[in-house]
């Protein structure tokens, strides 16, 4: 029997898998941060339309006149966590995902009693990138909750995934699809229909590059190609040695490191320990390798490196992106919505270590290679970067799969690698995604925004 590639939303944590990569344990935190928005983007297999609707919200009150004596029943923050909802069935469905940043307009004199509740109608608008597929039938009976609150039901956990690690509320946000086998949770009742309405749809960039030049960095040494490719743990209790264990993460990471060898050793390039204590601990365990050469008159270093327990990808990425200011990072593994990793987090770290982490105006390219990347790790970061001039960020709109991480990283490797080539975002992304359905026969939406500004 074949083993197909099991999406993230079926198997976060479940090692027999060692497909999916996965997202976090709970809810990501709320992020208040906007960006200059990105006036295109690109997608092989997907459209970033703008997406409004209408809905009731259902209130902890019982009449109208308790409701006007307490307006903060309903509040944008509450529509917030009611719109976390919608990403179960976009995922569960392969559909797409929404951009964190939406927008709400509360008709509080439209309340209303309905079957002994107040009700209150709302009007949801907000960005998503979907696929080709996202039909008039989809869009004419899409199920929205009445309120945050969807364990009121007696089989709620039937709503959600299947897996025993995520039978608990704060995984419901992610996996909950009333459509689900089992699911008690009824129309009108639980859930309402509501019919979405495609405001626009932001334009593609036809035919847009990497700045190759400017991911040369100038550095008191010389001129410097300075990138990172990061590898997560499928199953990170496993975690002791990336150089020898058989968690899936771990095999992808050694199978991109072994490619490297064979490319750079023949160039004549150094391969030296990486160890735990570079990213914070006082560890010497290691934890990866720098490659170091030239390329011409240009210093290369390459740094592949694993996400031990001891060390957050939040650590590395922060080192990479912060405080070596490299031209590229490259996250491959569980995304850690809300729990590992969050921007938040990010931006707090920044504001406690301004002297060791800091923005740079240099040009960067970042690539977020796990569940929902679009959503949660683009505006935050265009933000701290003040704009999409010198910042770059690819995404996925879609889970990705663990078996493809080392395929993945080398596509980027040799994209980045090859300078004189130039290969363009549009041939880029076009790998990636070829790669996933090629393998296993899924889109993991894969994305660029902040190409449009590049010259």
């Amino acid at each position: 029997m074949q083993i197909r590639a099991i999406p993230l939303y079926f198997a976060c944590f479940l090692v027999i898998a060692l497909l999916a990569t996965g997202c976090g344990s709970s809810k990501p935190s709320a992020i208040s941060l906007a960006r200059e928005e990105s006036q295109k983007l690109y997608s092989t297999h997907g459209k970033e339309i703008q997406v409004s609707f209408e809905a009731l919200y259902e209130i902890k009150a019982t009449s109208l006149e308790e409701f006007r004596a307490q307006p903060d029943l309903i509040t944008e923050e509450k529509l917030s966590a009611v719109a976390f909802f919608l990403y179960g069935p976009l995922v569960s469905r392969s559909l797409g995902s929404p951009l964190e940043g939406e927008k709400f307009q509360i008709f509080r004199s439209q309340a209303q009693v309905i079957d002994g509740a107040v009700m209150v109608p709302y009007r949801y608008k907000g960005t998503w990138l979907v696929t080709q597929k996202f039909s008039k039938k989809i869009q004419n009976a899409f199920p929205v909750p009445y309120q945050e609150d969807l364990q009121r039901t007696p089989k709620w956990k039937k709503c959600g995934d299947s897996q025993a690690e995520h039978q608990h509320v704060d995984w419901l946000w992610y996996f909950w699809d009333p459509s689900r086998e089992g699911c008690d949770q009824a129309p009108w009742v639980d859930f309402q229909n509501v019919k979405l309405e495609i405001q626009s749809e932001t334009a593609q960039t036809e035919k847009s590059y990497p700045e190759y030049s400017r991911m040369i960095h100038q550095r008191p040494g010389g001129r410097v190609l300075a990138m990172t490719f990061a590898f997560g743990y499928f199953n990170e209790e496993s975690g002791k040695d990336p150089f020898q264990d058989k968690d899936a993460g771990m095999v992808q990471f050694r199978q991109f490191h072994k490619e490297l060898e064979k490319i750079l050793e023949p160039e004549g390039f150094e391969i030296l320990p990486v160890k735990a204590s570079v990213y914070g601990p006082e560890d010497g365990q290691r934890i990866g390798s720098l490659f170091r050469g030239k390329q011409g008159n240009v210093k290369v270093e390459i740094t592949v490196v694993a996400a031990v327990p001891e060390v957050s990808h939040l650590q590395i990425f922060s080192t990479s992106f912060a405080q070596k200011k490299e031209a590229f990072f490259g996250w491959f593994g569980h995304s850690m919505v809300g729990s590992g990793y969050d921007l938040q987090n990010f931006e707090n770290l920044l504001q406690a270590q301004p002297q060791k982490y800091s923005i740079s105006q240099a040009y960067q390219i970042v690539y977020w290679n796990g569940c929902n990347s679009y959503s949660f790790f683009t505006k935050p970061l265009f933000r701290l970067k003040g704009g999409s001039r010198n910042l770059d960020i690819l995404s996925n709109a879609l889970p990705s799969f663990f078996n493809l991480n080392a395929t993945q990283a080398s596509i980027l490797f040799k994209a980045f690698w090859n300078q004189q080539a130039k290969t363009s975002y549009q041939s880029l992304l076009q790998k990636l995604e070829g790669a996933n359905h090629s393998v296993v026969g899924e889109r993991s939406l894969v994305n660029v925004l902040g190409d449009e500004d590049n010259p």
